[in-house]
């Protein structure tokens, strides 16, 4: 399946389309931004920050922790954790993403498939993210996506972006994870999300793959998890098959920037049949 709207529909803002979009990779504590909160930690409010008009950039685990100070405590997406308010958040696709939205093999982050579609739907990507995790692979630099979320330095921004993304899986195919385990996770993400965004309209894109083999079985258990929580889910476990993309592969996993840009019109053209254009293309 390409594609499915839930039968179970969202409540969105009334003053603009909301969403969240997740990716396969999240930052860890070598981020620096402090102590953790548990999972089940209560609620502390305070009047979140406001930051000047598209001051929350797109950062790498690298470069994020530079986007400025960070504000205090406030309820928002995961209670006790920190954030801030940008003006611009509605119009802002919040993006998590492993390399296919990071950015690899010589093509940077704004020119990969992810972002482009976004672009082209008229969001304001802020992408946050980095290469080698999913929803239950890390690496030494960067937790999977729900620990970062619950436990790790990764902080969503207050208030309602206009769409929230989650793409990957492709990790967790090529280090064997078991689907038990990444529906678990899965599943806590998006439980996550549903509480924190309570507004926004979530989707989850699936994993990259040739139709056949464990990317595409990947692809399958998460369109499985997106299905039960009512969540808007592109299938991508078919699409260098179906589109012909093998001449346009730089490696294995990784797209040429003519790839990206022939695949950023197919999940441009997913999402206008989710009915989720915000606007005309983002300059």
């Amino acid at each position: 399946m390409a594609g499915h709207r839930p039968r179970r529909l969202r409540r969105t803002a009334p003053a603009a389309l909301t969403a969240v979009v997740l990716t396969a990779a999240i930052f860890s504590t070598a981020a620096g931004f402090g102590p953790a909160v548990a999972d089940d930690a209560g609620a502390r409010t305070a009047a979140p920050q406001t930051v000047s008009p598209g001051a929350l950039q797109s950062g790498t685990l690298q470069s994020f922790p530079a986007l400025g100070p960070r504000p205090g405590p406030l309820s928002g997406p995961l209670p006790g954790r920190h954030g801030a308010v940008d003006p611009l958040m509605g119009s802002t696709a919040v993006l998590f993403g492993d390399s296919q939205a990071a950015g690899a093999a010589g093509v940077p982050g704004p020119a990969t498939w992810p972002q482009q579609a976004l672009a082209r739907q008229g969001y304001r990507v802020l992408f946050l993210g980095a290469p080698g995790i999913g929803f239950v692979a890390g690496t030494p630099k960067a937790a999977n996506y729900i620990d970062s979320f619950t436990r790790g330095p990764l902080v969503l921004p207050a208030g309602n972006p206009a769409l929230v993304v989650v793409q990957g899986g492709g990790n967790d195919a090529s280090r064997g994870v078991l689907d038990g385990q990444i529906r678990a996770n899965a599943d806590r993400l998006l439980r996550r999300l549903q509480a924190g965004y309570p507004q926004a309209r979530l989707l989850m894109v699936g994993t990259l793959a040739k139709g056949t083999g464990r990317r595409t079985q990947v692809d399958a258990a998460l369109g499985a998890a997106a299905r039960e929580h009512g969540v808007d889910f592109i299938s991508a476990g078919d699409w260098l098959t179906r589109y012909s993309l093998a001449p346009l592969m730089a490696d294995g996993v990784h797209l040429t920037a003519a790839g990206h840009e022939a695949l950023a019109t197919v999940l441009s053209a997913r999402m206008d049949g989710l009915g989720m254009r915000q606007g005309p293309p983002a300059k």
